[in-house]
């Protein structure tokens, strides 16, 4: 039964990677410069979600680029006392060369955006002033 168990999960997997094969639609070519790009994003992810010198503030946006390239994290049942067996699921956009990381806007861009000119902005520092 053990021997079963452990065959159906390993054909449940490779179900599951097969309809997430199918799902990406056409196979896609790509160029080693590329997957360099990629792999470079994730070296640099991972040190710094690991160096613990770094303040909360400093690894947002890299735990941002972790949600941003792994559309999600399957961890497989292994036996007693052995390591888990886990298999990442990368988004293609991500792989492809899309920039993972999030574009942080200034404050001056953020009110800009929020249809504040800078007529008032210095209006209201010099209130702030007096």
């Amino acid at each position: 039964m053990e021997k079963l168990k452990a065959l159906e999960l390993a054909r449940a997997a490779l179900a599951d990677k097969l309809r997430m094969i199918e799902a990406e639609g056409n196979v896609v070519t790509l160029h080693p410069e590329t997957i360099r790009k990629f792999r470079k994003n994730l070296e640099a992810m991972h040190a710094a979600l690991t160096d613990c010198k770094l303040t909360d503030a400093e690894i947002a946006p890299f735990r941002i680029a972790f949600g941003n390239v792994f559309d999600r994290v399957v961890v497989h049942p292994t036996g007693k006392r052995r390591p888990a067996e886990v298999t990442p699921y990368a988004r293609p956009s991500a792989i492809m060369g899309v920039d993972i990381m999030p574009k942080m806007r200034t404050p001056k861009e953020v009110l800009e955006d929020q249809g504040l000119t800078n007529l008032f902005l210095s209006r209201l520092v010099k209130s702030e002033h007096h």
